[in-house]
């Protein structure tokens, strides 16, 4: 009887081989080159793996006796996350780069025992973003189908095998919630002190809940599920053509974007960085999957910012923002500024006539950042040229209808965290989005 082959041994020249491996991971996929097949990753007794499939003439013969192996699965607590390394190739027969993350981090089990583990690709980032925004001071998560390397002394560390290996965070989870519930681990819980995460809020925004580009913002920290601390600026008082906030923002105006040694500001590149740095969190905000949709919504977001927003905003601050300091409105330059805006929205009715949004048929960083104009619009005369095109009014409704963006509004849930009351009746502001009262705590007429 022939040996058997490792897997690492294989060749392409030859068509028939003898291998001993587990299946580690089993399922079936339909495509329409294809059809139905079954999916496979098999690993050897050496701990490599490899993809195989059984094609579709084959399925039905294979089918009743191929199962998926049982594997064992690491629970602990993290107890040290360290930085994301980035590192790039650049491949000149291909014309681009590589892009490869790694991520070192330690687990502790129910024997008090370290682990240290060691992520790569895509989990190294997923990792990364869930440790940044989560604020509990002790985080279980599970391994499973992960790599044990072993060293002269026993195990060295973990490491994920790429498509193969997940980790999981859900507290639904059996083996988490058993590892949480034992008495000795929760005694136990208050000195795991997580290194980096002592701060809890990583993110500082130094603006003001009413401020279009603040909103911007949070929209996208909330669409992201990512923590912060939101710092106001007193914009009446006129606190951001002070000194102290000069040096943070050298032109005086709101937001400024913290991310310990970042700082930024400009509110739709500060969307940009978050939208990078967290793509794998979320909602999915960037469209990257090549470079004609990449340029289409970089060609849109400029779109926004140059043809939509210049009409928007003027309308914003003649007919929101002047009454709310006891200025007149200038009804010349509203209506100057309809006559313009109305011709975008002509461009965009025809867009939206073609496509869901307005890169592409997903809610991109494009909508977002339209978001803030068109909510204060939604409150004036102005709302009429929104109303009179279909399919820009369809588009409107539901963008301003996202629970992130919702959220974003009230400024009691997004920035002060708190009910506030008015000093004279005791009653609780109503001031999501539809402007009832100014955020200087007196009526609007």
């Amino acid at each position: 009887m022939a040996a058997f082959t490792a897997v690492s041994d294989l060749k392409p020249f030859k068509s028939m081989w003898k291998i001993r491996v587990k299946i580690i991971r089993l399922w079936k996929q339909y495509s329409a080159a294809g059809g139905e097949t079954i999916e496979m990753f098999l690993i050897d007794e050496n701990g490599v793996k490899i993809n195989a499939t059984v094609k579709k003439d084959l399925v039905n013969q294979f089918d009743s006796f191929l199962s998926q192996g049982s594997s064992k699965h690491f629970c602990g607590a993290l107890v040290h996350v360290g930085d994301l390394i980035v590192n790039k190739t650049y491949q000149p027969a291909k014309g681009y780069s590589t892009i490869l993350y790694s991520l070192e981090f330690s687990l502790i089990d129910l024997g008090y025992t370290q682990v240290r583990c060691v992520a790569h690709g895509a989990l190294a980032r997923i990792l990364n973003d869930f440790w940044h925004s989560n604020t509990a001071d002790v985080v279980v998560c599970v391994l499973r189908l992960w790599r044990i390397d072993w060293g002269a002394g026993g195990l060295t560390y973990v490491t994920n095998m790429e498509g193969v290996s997940e980790i999981l965070f859900d507290t639904d989870i059996p083996e988490i919630q058993f590892f949480k519930s034992q008495r000795l681990v929760s005694k136990l819980m208050p000195s795991w002190k997580r290194e980096a995460e002592v701060k809890k809020l990583g993110y500082k925004i130094y603006g003001h809940p009413f401020s279009t580009n603040t909103r911007r913002i949070l929209a996208i920290l909330l669409e992201k599920g990512l923590s912060y601390e939101p710092i106001t600026v007193d914009l009446k008082s006129g606190e951001h053509k002070r000194e102290a906030f000069l040096s943070l923002n050298p032109f005086g105006q709101v937001p400024v974007f913290e991310d310990e040694n970042v700082k930024l500001f400009e509110s739709r590149a500060i969307t940009q960085y978050i939208a990078y740095l967290h793509s794998a969190r979320g909602t999915q905000l960037l469209s990257l999957e090549s470079e004609e949709t990449l340029a289409t919504l970089t060609m849109w977001m400029e779109i926004e910012a140059h043809q939509f927003d210049p009409f928007a905003s003027r309308l914003t601050w003649e007919q929101v923002i002047k009454p709310i300091y006891g200025l007149e409105t200038d009804h010349a330059v509203v209506k100057e500024s309809e006559v313009g805006l109305e011709k975008v929205l002509n461009v965009y009715e025809k867009r939206l006539g073609e496509s869901r949004f307005l890169a592409c048929n997903t809610f991109t960083l494009v909508d977002l950042h339209h978001l803030p104009n068109l909510q204060y619009l939604l409150e004036t005369p102005t709302k009429r040229l929104l109303e009179n095109r279909p399919r820009v009014r369809m588009w409107v409704d539901e963008i301003t209808g996202r629970e992130a963006w919702k959220m974003a509004c009230d400024q009691e849930k997004s920035w002060f965290g708190k009910q506030r009351k008015d000093d004279m009746t005791g009653k609780a502001f109503k001031m999501p989005c539809e402007q009832a009262k100014s955020w200087f705590g007196k009526q609007r007429k």
